[in-house]
């Protein structure tokens, strides 16, 4: 049986808001707390899951938004593993999933979103587990991003086994966030203290 909550009211004010005030705090911690609580992330990330032989679509920190570090992971898998991440296409207007190698280098473009240089492009339908950035999330995998849609677009392209794992530096939020039914929830988060399943 679902954990999930019935569709709840919609309402963008409660996701108006925790966006909000997740931002605020988020921009709030200091580099060191932010380096110790994202190699903590990384640590138990790489305890609790087999990441080998899979395809791992990773995203990467963007400069000055006190984001979760992900390249402590990215070294860790880099060379046992093929990576991926998004690119955004400005043809069609949507993000490409891309792969590459340890000798790409990583240069900036949108919304100065590092990119491998160079890469390769790659089916979403291939990625195994996806690593998710968010603002908060709550107790039924529900999450809140930064506004933008963009990993609502990915998720409707991944497979249905692909394993969807959040990243956050926040523990989960007491209430039930709002959601809407183009929302697909996480299967696990984790966070420096422990790692939430959903959906078992």
């Amino acid at each position: 049986m679902s954990k999930n909550p019935p569709l709840a009211v919609i309402s963008n004010g409660n996701k108006i808001n925790l966006r909000e005030r997740y931002l605020t705090l988020r921009e709030s911690i200091s580099l060191n707390e932010l380096e110790k609580s994202s190699k903590d992330i990384c640590d138990q990330l790489l305890n609790h899951f087999n990441f080998s032989n899979q395809n791992i679509h990773l995203f990467y920190p963007i400069e000055g938004k006190n984001e979760v570090n992900t390249w402590p992971i990215h070294h860790k898998l880099i060379k046992a593993n093929q990576l991926h991440t998004s690119v955004y296409n400005s043809v069609s207007n949507q993000w490409d999933c891309v792969c590459f190698d340890a000798n790409s280098a990583f240069v900036k473009k949108r919304y100065n979103v590092p990119v491998p240089d160079p890469f390769k492009h790659a089916k979403w339908d291939e990625i195994d587990i996806i690593l998710m950035p968010l603002l908060c999330f709550d107790d039924y995998g529900n999450r809140i991003g930064y506004g933008k849609g963009i990993y609502d677009q990915i998720c409707k392209c991944l497979n249905k086994s692909c394993v969807k794992i959040g990243l956050s530096f926040f523990e989960a939020h007491p209430n039930t966030i709002e959601i809407e039914k183009h929302d697909i929830p996480l299967d696990f988060c984790q966070t420096p203290l422990k790692l939430y399943k959903f959906n078992f």
